[in-house]
């Protein structure tokens, strides 16, 4: 294997963690977003309740 093959592989090597941590990180911040949005709606929902009452 010469050297320009091995950097390639490394590159490639890498290049997949670094894309599979930042897929993982997004997911989490998007989950973490809904479940903010969620708790916020639900608030809101109580508020307008209470509000027709």
């Amino acid at each position: 294997m010469n050297e320009f093959s091995k950097m390639m592989a490394a590159i490639a090597f890498w290049s997949r963690i670094a894309l599979a941590a930042a897929v993982l990180c997004i997911g989490t911040f998007a989950a973490a977003q809904t479940n903010a949005a969620s708790a916020a709606f639900k608030v809101e929902e109580r508020n307008f309740q209470k509000a027709r009452r």
